[in-house]
């Protein structure tokens, strides 16, 4: 190979792996980009739970209704569909089942789209990924499962694309980045003081999955299949901050 060529595919070679470096690194937060958030988070209101936000009602977490039937949280054994309507000829269907195992007792999605007029879009992961209904205002990811509590709102449609946000991620992840997401986020869950680099870390795969929400979100948008409605920016970012400013502040239990 001539040494010029040579010269021009080391660089190509050196060009990916350093973008990929790049894109790998940018999941993870900056100690100066962190110390800016929290300047920017010091004046958002803390969300205590989900409940708390889907009952202050505004206009990106105020409650859908589904049509025709009990909510999908009501169905009992067998599968059941369940249609919630966006408004703009745009709604989501879904089909969902019971299942019931020791210490389980919840409902698994089996099919879920949104649809507008004879236009229809697959909400379903790709892969082995369920996602199973839960009974609380809990949204997920937890090895290999994302739990969500139904599409009760524009925000918690949104939440799940949150959640699948987390999917991508993992995937993209080598093994030992893998376990230390999910020796991170076991640590929080226990209550247990983090860090400041796992902290960082976890806000970062907090950012990312909400980043990936708000682009899908914005794709769909363009295809016609509308889930954030007229909520104006500020509206949805307030939202998203306030989720976001419980990890920013977290410090143990």
């Amino acid at each position: 190979m001539a040494p010029r060529r040579l010269i021009h595919l080391l660089l190509i070679i050196v060009g990916l792996t350093l973008g990929g470096l790049s894109e790998a690194r940018e999941i993870i937060r900056s100690p100066r980009g962190f110390q800016r958030d929290l300047r920017r988070m010091a004046n958002v209101p803390k969300v205590s739970s989900l409940t708390d936000l889907l009952d202050k009602g505004g206009r990106f977490t105020k409650g859908l209704l589904p049509k025709g039937g009990a909510p999908w949280r009501f169905y009992k054994e067998g599968e059941r569909p369940f249609a919630v309507d966006l408004g703009n000829g745009c709604r989501v269907e879904g089909k969902a089942y019971r299942i019931n195992l020791p210490m389980m007792n919840t409902t698994k999605l089996t099919d879920l789209k949104l649809v507008n007029g004879t236009r229809s879009r697959s909400l379903m992961p790709t892969g082995k990924t369920p996602i199973l209904l839960e009974y609380d205002t809990a949204f997920y990811y937890d090895r290999g499962r994302v739990s969500w509590h139904g599409p009760e709102s524009r925000f918690a449609i949104l939440s799940l694309f949150h959640e699948l946000g987390h999917v991508k991620d993992l995937s993209s992840m080598p093994e030992n980045q893998q376990a230390e997401f999910r020796k991170i986020y076991d640590l929080k869950t226990e209550g247990k003081a983090l860090t400041d680099g796992q902290k960082r870390k976890m806000v970062g795969y907090e950012r990312s999955a909400w980043a990936h929400a708000l682009k899908q979100a914005r794709q769909l948008r363009r295809e016609g299949f509308d889930i954030l409605g007229n909520t104006p920016r500020k509206a949805i970012f307030n939202t998203i901050n306030g989720c976001l400013k419980n990890y920013y502040d977290y410090s143990g239990k």
